[in-house]
């Protein structure tokens, strides 16, 4: 008996301990059920709204008095409405909860993407279903792919060197233009990287490079490299350091072919050379007046003519200022006035007093451009001729000398023949003498 009532008085201990358990269990529920940010909700059969939590309204902006007796299937896009209603059929329901996304509506008529997990009740035939809106996510992933796409097309359509390295100068991607310029297939060259197309005299340079890559995440310069077939490339890059979705360190690259830039670059450099060298010899410098923005520019040997350092800046006024008074500056000052006024150019042999005081004979030639009837800027030549010019005074002091001697000769008779016998001076007395004979 004794035995009998302490058994009764233990699984009366027990049942109170299930209980207690199931009411701690229940309490919790709720709070999960009051608290959560995810979308709770239990409908009937039909759809029919038993129970929602407060996310609804926080996130859709229903309560529970505005779905009375409005079914679940209501707020579903009629688009999503039959996928959802195959999903939520009951063979699907009785062997596990299912998953399901489609556009649900809110209270302002707007359809955010929610994701559900939902299951049935056996007994009482109810479903219970958590959401959680994915709209922004949705969206996001929606916009990656689009930019994934952009990014693809821009990639593959580029004229230029578009590449994918790793850390390691090994191929990941190239597009089909870069590969056309490198006269490989793109098959062949993701087998290869950059060491194997980047001459080995350039290889200290392209470790550099990828040292730098590591500690900046940005390099860009020049780089060099040979074709499948030998021939050799020049391209200008702009490369950054990124990472893949597992964290993994890679080299997005984009190069644009200069080679024929570069070599163009290269013969007008040396033409520009040749040339300088040209008119240091031959004295010319260059000159340019922009009346718009009444700007003056001297070239180098421009500069030496006048004496002036190379740091010189002139003006139009400190420009004519250097030419003699009297008829030098009165011709250049009217010539300036010609062109501005009339668009009309001139060459002219001028003398000029440098810083030094020195006296030096120009030839000043000068262009003006004109637009819409209007000079906006003159440009020319300054040549340095002195020593033509002193040679030619030379010449006619000794041709003066010449003729003062031939003439004051008249007595006697005086020829000279070229190399090939040809008489080319004789004076008056030859003149006489053959008179005689004839």
């Amino acid at each position: 008996m004794y035995k009998r009532q302490l058994q009764l008085l233990n699984e009366e201990t027990i049942a109170l301990i299930v209980d207690r358990r199931k009411r701690e269990e229940f309490r919790n529920f709720g709070k999960l059920f009051e608290l959560s940010d995810n979308l709770i909700c239990i409908t009937d059969r039909n759809g029919v709204f038993k129970k929602i939590n407060p996310a609804f309204e926080k996130i859709l902006g229903w309560d529970a008095k505005s779905l009375e007796d409005i079914s679940f299937f209501d707020l579903i896009d009629p688009q999503d409405l039959e996928y959802t209603r195959e999903e939520l059929k009951l063979p699907n329901l009785n062997q596990n909860a299912i998953s399901f996304t489609h556009h649900f509506r809110n209270s302002e008529n707007e359809f955010r993407m929610v994701q559900w997990s939902a299951a049935i009740e056996q007994g009482t035939g109810y479903f219970y279903a958590i959401g959680r809106d994915i709209t922004e996510e949705a969206e996001q992933k929606e916009q990656l792919v689009v930019n994934e796409q952009k990014l693809k097309v821009f990639f593959e359509n580029s004229q230029g060197l578009m590449c994918t390295h790793d850390l390691n100068g090994h191929f990941l991607s190239v597009n089909d233009a870069g590969a056309d310029i490198l006269e490989y297939s793109k098959e062949e060259i993701l087998k290869l990287g950059l060491f194997d197309i980047v001459p080995s005299s350039d290889h200290p340079a392209l470790e550099y490079y990828l040292k730098k890559i590591k500690q900046k995440l940005a390099v860009k310069g020049e780089m060099r490299t040979i074709t499948k077939t030998g021939g050799s490339r020049i391209w200008l890059f702009n490369n950054i350091l990124e990472k893949d979705a597992d964290g993994n360190k890679y080299v997005i690259g984009n190069a644009v072919d200069i080679t024929e830039k570069h070599y163009l670059e290269k013969d007008l450099k040396q033409t520009k050379e040749m040339l300088e060298r040209t008119n240091r010899v031959a004295r010319v410098g260059g000159w340019e007046y922009n009346l718009l923005t009444q700007k003056v520019t001297w070239s180098e040997i421009t500069k030496e003519i006048h004496g002036v350092p190379k740091d010189y800046e002139p003006d139009i006024h400190s420009g004519t200022g250097f030419y003699k008074e009297g008829a030098s500056k009165d011709k250049i000052t009217s010539a300036i006035n010609e062109a501005v006024e009339q668009g009309k150019p001139w060459d002219m042999e001028l003398q000029i007093v440098n810083v030094q005081g020195a006296e030096l004979w120009v030839r000043a030639i000068g262009t003006p451009e004109m637009l819409d009837h209007k000079c906006v800027r003159l440009y020319g030549t300054l040549q340095d001729i002195s020593r033509r010019k002193s040679a030619e005074a030379e010449l006619n002091k000794s041709r003066k000398l010449l003729d003062d001697i031939l003439t004051s000769a008249s007595e006697v008779s005086i020829i000279a023949t070229d190399s090939s016998g040809l008489i080319n001076v004789f004076n008056k007395g030859a003149e006489n003498l053959s008179l005689i004979h004839i």
